[in-house]
């Protein structure tokens, strides 16, 4: 929101009677805090290490989502995001393995 142009706002509002004023109280709880109440509970029954790792690949899963479904371009800054992001987790991975030998 810091770089949106909020000035149009009331225009709206009054141009409406007030009418849309509902929907855009209601935009906020259902498109911020569903979200997060959801993926609260659904690593209720995960543990830590997983919950720590899906958090870690959720960038990566949607990245690739936009690109499938809203046919966003795939750029190199894409691909090295996917790729370090994936990277870091190997390694964190890899290290953990070998200490628990």
């Amino acid at each position: 929101i810091p770089l949106a142009n909020l000035s149009g706002i009331p225009e709206v509002v009054s141009s409406t009677n007030g009418s849309i004023l509902p929907l855009m109280l209601l935009f906020g709880p259902v498109t911020c805090l569903s979200p997060y109440l959801a993926y609260t509970a659904g690593l209720k029954g995960t543990e830590p290490g997983t919950a720590g790792i899906l958090a870690t690949l959720e960038p990566v899963v949607s990245t690739i989502l936009s690109i499938i479904i809203f046919h966003e371009i795939m750029n190199w800054q894409k691909v090295l995001g996917i790729v370090m992001i994936l990277g870091s987790v190997l390694i964190v991975n890899l290290r953990f393995s070998l200490k628990k030998k």
